[in-house]
């Protein structure tokens, strides 16, 4: 029991963005996805491709998570399935109109 107590406050919400642009640059469309993660997040069951998400319109960020559901299903499995949510934020096109 103390074992399992340890291991559940060793685990905790996280968050990563990466800037491809200036934080300032114009967004347009913003996509939400969820990239599935085993043992704690080691193993990635595949990737999120942000270049064919927004096209022509080019990526200003992306953040990753792990938070409320997902840190929930990582508890519940023990850091065996860690499902991340991925949002991918893509900016405006030369003509005004979003990605």
């Amino acid at each position: 029991m103390s074992l399992l107590l340890v291991l559940s406050l060793m685990t905790g919400c996280y968050t990563t963005k990466v800037y491809i642009a200036p934080p300032s640059t114009p967004t347009g469309r913003v996509e939400n996805e969820w990239q599935q993660t085993f043992f704690w997040g080691l193993i990635s069951a595949g990737s999120v491709n942000a270049s064919k998400i927004c096209g022509d319109a080019g990526v200003v960020y992306i953040k990753s998570e792990i938070g409320g559901l997902g840190l929930l299903a990582n508890w519940v499995t023990a850091g065996i399935w860690a499902p991340v949510r991925v949002k991918v934020t893509c900016g405006t096109t030369s003509k005004g109109t979003e990605g």
